[in-house]
């Protein structure tokens, strides 16, 4: 949520790119990469289950977001939204970042219909509605921490009373503190993924497993019922 805070973008494409209208004009771009993204994660997903999925598209976020901000360093900023090859290089890059976001949420919501089959293959209840409500509670916590992250950061920057402006004046600290909300936060957050993704159990062979057993107790589960109702 950092990443694409309106101060944040404002100062991305405001202050830093010197083009806020480029913002909009890449849009369309970035929905397109987006898309092919999801599209691809759920290739990868079929092939090798969700959390190896999930996995896999963190390391390429974070690899993506170091590439990106090697870029930033690099590139006449000026040039970026003007020149055609600085412009392709960061719409791949800006439209890569976004598309990330949604490739792994997709990943963690598939992954928390794995987690209600593995508590019904474990206890034989279904945990489905209190799954989706611990993750939404932990989304919104996750969501208002960047918000508190991102105010913290601006005020640093000097904006305790306004926001940024494109108007505004470029600075290294403006560079920094973006690069840190645009790259450096969701690289951290996709970083502490993969170390909890270490813990969980639930890889593609035990989910093989896992189908596998549900399916065989709903049949008996099925079947009792049915004698049950011949019973009356």
């Amino acid at each position: 949520a950092a990443s694409t805070n309106a101060a944040i973008t404002t100062l991305l494409f405001g202050v830093i790119i010197g083009n806020y209208a480029f913002s909009g004009t890449i849009s369309i771009y970035t929905t397109i990469f987006t898309l092919a993204m999801i599209w691809l994660a759920t290739g990868t997903a079929r092939k090798k289950g969700n959390r190896a999925s999930y996995i896999k598209w963190c390391w390429i976020a974070i690899i993506t977001a170091a590439a990106a901000l090697a870029f930033m360093l690099v590139v006449d900023r000026t040039a970026i939204s003007q020149s055609i090859i600085p412009t392709v290089i960061f719409v791949a890059f800006y439209a890569a970042m976004g598309s990330f976001r949604s490739t792994t949420n997709a990943n963690v919501q598939a992954m928390q219909l794995d987690i209600t089959d593995y508590e019904f293959y474990l206890h034989g209840k279904y945990l489905g509605p209190m799954v989706a409500s611990t993750a939404t509670i932990l989304q919104k916590t996750i969501d208002s921490l960047s918000s508190v992250i991102v105010a913290a950061l601006l005020a640093g920057l000097g904006y305790v009373e306004t926001m940024p402006d494109p108007a505004d004046p470029y600075s290294s600290g403006v560079f920094w503190v973006t690069m840190f909300a645009w790259l450096g936060l969701p690289a951290l957050g996709f970083l502490a993924s993969i170390i909890a993704m270490k813990f969980s159990p639930l890889t593609a062979e035990v989910m093989v497993e896992v189908q596998a057993a549900n399916n065989e107790r709903k049949a008996q589960n099925a079947a009792a019922y049915e004698a049950e109702m011949a019973k009356k």
